[in-house]
């Protein structure tokens, strides 16, 4: 992997991680036989098909995590990176200061900034040093004077005070500003550069220069699930002042649409309560929390959002809406219908009593109770919108009857009725049969002859047909099918023993030192015995690759690393299909073994899918053979033939050339009408160059020379012998 220093940082804190605690930590996670299930976070999992394999234990390099449905797999590091947004150093540095390992001190991020631009990691540390300026800010005796006894009128403790980070912007105009300024100018190591801190939102322009965001303040950072500060809110201290609350804007590393205040403290109450309870500010969450309810967070000047709804949806199964009863409060509900129309997430609607919001009534005597009591009280949030509708539908005519009928299927068919899945949907119109009397089958047939209104904007904004891009989608990756008889199915089977050679050596890449038999050269190592060029499929080529770099460096590797050395994510996929499928591969072998009551090892299992590999090749040698016997020209014509179509037609032009005229070209109908004597001496080169490839010394190529002496051979390898060529494209297939 590109960019990391060194590798055995990498390996020493992927051996001290416990991947099921940092992916527990943000999914919840069910025991599966050897594994752990969940909801697949890195696409819209609606099934549980993400699983993390521990087989040796949650640390270790050998644990990884992959998903069946989208692929995306990796070891802790792959998945702080891909979850968190971070880069390698980041992501490596997170789990080392959680696993308390010490890395190589490392200048190289700093030097990837390009002059005057800050990157997310210059914001998130300007963040870092906002938060401890107003931590500092609140301590000192006369700057925190006023965010103390505002505290202290809320009766916060101090360890609530610590654990969410409370803090105090003084009344100056530029505090901050002259802080960051001072920094810079003595040279302080590793401090953002000035325009971080504008990005971040903790500074902005003024009339007459940069000022501070927030000026006599209660201060609340807002986490991020990591912990990290990503930006601010400030109460009003000062009782002239406006607005009530002020938030940071948007930056690199803030979005509110799925950003939750006190995610960071509730996200394993959440997972463990399976529900999480949405209120609508700072210090209702801070009630919360007292109060024992630890699963609450709070949106940041928004409604619900999808966003939101598919970060709580991986941690829980049920989501409670908390209100006060409001008109605001109502309108929020109606915008949590998309979200529930949107995401298979069960939403509640909780309203407090007497209109108090969750701060006032948790200091009440008996609070905790009655707000435990509103809790159960909840409804979901289809009943409470069909109660909504049902008051605006009594005692209205005939058409006022009618045309609320029609506006609600409208809406909910724009909401995404239509598209649900059947049982959810059949539920919904369950519901809606029940409000108006009508049968559900009759809603459905309204529901289905009802356009949604939302398909023609979608078409207005170059939204093509489903259909339509299905088919365009499927002439781009149309495959012309090979042309010699049988072609297609010897392909097959020689990817087919490929990936299960491959499968047994990604469970333990050392396997690549077992020693196999190669005709005519007695034994080597597998690392030698095959060069990556070889495999047919481009993707197994890239991962032997690693395997064997590795086996020649003389560095032991586990799965885990392998997939950190594999740099592109389709290669890491794949990377981990194999390991599964080895791993079962082994698993059946050893049940049958034991049936037989007998034994067979995976160095065993080695051997043998190589033999199967080497018979493979032995046939098509034979066949290859047979063909020129008895047809000639035909096989290579066959063979131009087919190199002529998966060359985008490059060898095709030259090839029908030659055959058009009486012009010979050395290249071109020379090479195709070769004697039996210059096809041995390709065949020769052809074997030169692969033991050149595999890094054999003299006596390995002396094997390999009568390993394939004969002109036999000439056809067979013929692919193979271009340095340049794409990998394991042979006429073996």
């Amino acid at each position: 992997m590109a960019g990391h220093h060194p590798n055995d940082d990498r390996d020493r804190v992927l051996a001290a991680t416990d991947l099921l605690s940092i992916v527990g930590e943000v999914v919840a996670l069910r025991p599966k036989g050897r594994e752990h299930v969940g909801l697949c976070p890195f696409h819209d999992d609606r099934t549980p098909s993400m699983a993390v394999v521990t087989h040796k234990g949650g640390f270790g390099a050998d644990a990884f995590y992959k998903c069946f449905s989208c692929g995306a797999g990796g070891n802790a590091i792959d998945f702080v990176m891909n979850y968190h947004k971070l880069e390698f150093r980041e992501a490596l540095k997170f789990l080392a200061d959680r696993a308390g390992v010490e890395l190589t001190p490392w200048e190289g991020q700093r030097a990837a900034r390009r002059d005057g631009e800050p990157t997310r990691d210059d914001v998130l540390r300007a963040n870092e040093i906002a938060q401890r300026f107003f931590r500092r800010s609140y301590a000192d005796e006369a700057k925190g004077a006023k965010a103390r006894s505002e505290v202290a009128r809320r009766g916060f403790e101090a360890e609530i005070v610590e654990g969410f980070g409370l803090g105090a912007a003084p009344a100056s105009m530029d505090a901050l500003v002259v802080g960051v300024r001072q920094n810079i100018a003595n040279g302080v190591a590793n401090f953002p550069p000035f325009e971080a801190f504008v990005q971040a939102g903790v500074i902005r322009p003024g009339r007459g220069g940069h000022i501070d965001l927030l000026r006599d303040r209660l201060v609340f950072p807002i986490r991020d699930d990591m912990g990290r500060a990503i930006a601010f809110g400030g109460r009003k201290l000062d009782p002239e002042q406006e607005p009530k609350y002020l938030n940071s804007p948007e930056s690199p590393v803030f979005h509110k649409s799925k950003s939750l205040y006190g995610i960071d403290r509730a996200k394993r109450a959440i997972i463990e309560s399976k529900t999480a309870i949405i209120t609508e500010g700072y210090t209702d969450v801070i009630a919360c929390h007292r109060g024992g309810f630890t699963n609450a967070v709070a949106t940041l000047g928004t409604a619900l959002t999808r966003e939101h709804a598919r970060v709580l949806r991986r941690m829980s199964d049920n989501v409670v809406l908390l209100f006060d009863g409001d008109e605001a409060g109502l309108k929020a509900a109606d915008r949590a219908l998309e979200v529930f129309f949107a995401e298979p997430v069960d939403i509640r609607i909780c309203v407090l009593p007497d209109a108090l919001d969750p701060d006032d009534l948790l200091r009440q005597e008996g609070g905790r109770e009655r707000f435990r009591e509103a809790l159960d009280r909840s409804v979901d949030l289809l009943t409470f919108m069909t109660a909504r509708i049902r008051a605006k539908f009594a005692g209205r005519g005939l058409s006022g009857r009618q045309q609320t009928i029609e506006s609600t299927l409208a809406r909910f068919v724009d909401l995404g009725l239509n598209s649900m899945s059947g049982l959810r949907r059949h539920l919904v119109l369950q519901s809606l049969s029940d409000l108006f009397d009508m049968s559900a089958r009759d809603l459905d047939l309204l529901c289905q002859s009802m356009r949604s209104r939302l398909q023609p904007m979608e078409r207005e904004a170059g939204h093509d047909d489903p259909q339509s891009a299905s088919a365009s989608r499927g002439a781009a990756t149309f495959e012309v099918p090979l042309s010699t008889p049988g072609g297609e199915a010897r392909a097959r089977a020689r990817r087919a023993a490929e990936r299960r050679l491959l499968a047994i050596l990604c469970t333990d890449p050392g396997l690549a030192s077992v020693q196999v038999s190669v005709e005519g050269c007695g034994t080597l190592p597998l690392s030698e015995a095959i060069a990556p060029s070889e495999f047919a499929d481009h993707g197994h080529s890239a991962i032997f690759a690693v395997i064997r770099d590795a086996a020649e460096e003389g560095r032991a590797i586990r799965f885990a690393t392998l997939l950190s050395d594999l740099a592109d994510a389709t290669l890491k996929r794949l990377a981990s299909d194999l390991y599964t499928f080895g791993e079962d591969l082994l698993q059946a072998a050893q049940s049958q073994a034991a049936m037989a009551g007998t034994r067979r090892s995976a160095a065993e299992e080695v051997v043998v899918s190589w033999s199967d590999l080497e018979n493979l090749e032995r046939r098509a040698r034979l066949r290859n053979s047979s063909d020129r016997s008895n047809g000639g020209h035909a096989g290579e014509e066959r063979e131009s033939s087919l190199r002529s179509v998966t060359d985008e037609g490059r060898s095709a032009a030259s090839g029908s050339a030659a055959r058009q005229s009486d012009v010979s070209d050395i290249n071109g109908s020379d090479e195709r009408r070769a004697s039996p004597r210059s096809a041995t001496e390709q065949a020769a080169i052809d074997r030169l160059a692969r033991a050149r490839e595999r890094g054999h010394d003299a006596t390995a190529v002396s094997a390999l020379f009568g390993r394939r002496s004969s002109a036999s051979g000439a056809g067979a390898r013929t692919e193979r012998a271009e340095p340049h060529g794409t990998p394991g494209r042979s006429s073996n297939q």
